[in-house]
């Protein structure tokens, strides 16, 4: 399939190595590398102080970097991943969610969530999350996350068996065991880790001050 008839999520995810380019963030006290082609939606829309949200120009796929207390009840790697990832679930009001992937070595989860929309499917979220802890005297939680709507692409939900969504309106977690088993889902999964660690990683700390007030 050549690169030029994909649509937005699969040209993106699709790619092997996208290009990243370093941003600045929360007034240079940060700086991490996006891909390419990502723009910064507080350009036009509010955003609150503790969070950076970056928006593919052509597909559904956001990253975002924000700042959160620490989960001071949980202190190992693991379940402060589990925790930050059933947190996201409930802010979205997920009918169901699943975890498909866990690298305590690089500290990235990757799931899927179901997150109902008012008189519309549901769209199905590819979810990779990570999170570096900052201990005393900063106490914070640099959460990172790119989330995918993976139905948005037509490419993609073409190639998925239509009882897909019929189960996610049951609110089904049979349904998302099924569209991870698609050969084109496993695929984007592992593409959309390999670039998504290197996001994390190239994350930078420039200004600790940032985090005094946090």
């Amino acid at each position: 399939m050549a690169w030029a008839n994909l649509s937005g999520n699969l040209k993106f995810i699709l790619m092997d190595e996208p290009k990243l380019m370093p941003k600045k963030l929360f007034g240079g006290a940060l700086q991490v590398a996006l891909p390419s082609g990502f723009i910064d939606a507080s350009q036009f829309r509010q955003i609150p102080d503790h969070q950076e949200v970056y928006l593919s120009q052509d597909s559904e796929t956001s990253i975002i970097v924000e700042l959160l207390d620490p989960l001071v009840e949980q202190k190992n790697a693991m379940h402060v991943l589990d925790s930050h990832f059933q947190i996201l679930a409930e802010d979205n009001s997920c009918s169901f969610s699943l975890i498909l992937q866990k690298d305590l070595e690089l500290n990235i989860l990757l799931g899927v969530q179901a997150v109902p929309k008012f008189g519309k499917k549901t769209d199905f979220i590819l979810v990779l999350l990570s999170v570096r802890s900052l201990e005393a005297p900063y106490n914070t939680d640099i959460v990172t996350s790119m989330n995918v709507n993976i139905l948005s692409d037509p490419l993609f939900s073409t190639t998925l068996p239509s009882s897909i969504g019929a189960l996610a309106e049951l609110n089904s977690n049979s349904a998302l065991q099924s569209l991870t088993a698609q050969t084109p889902f496993k695929r984007i999964s592992e593409n959309a880790f390999s670039t998504f660690s290197r996001i994390c990683q190239s994350i930078e700390v420039l200004d600790y001050s940032l985090f005094q007030t946090q």
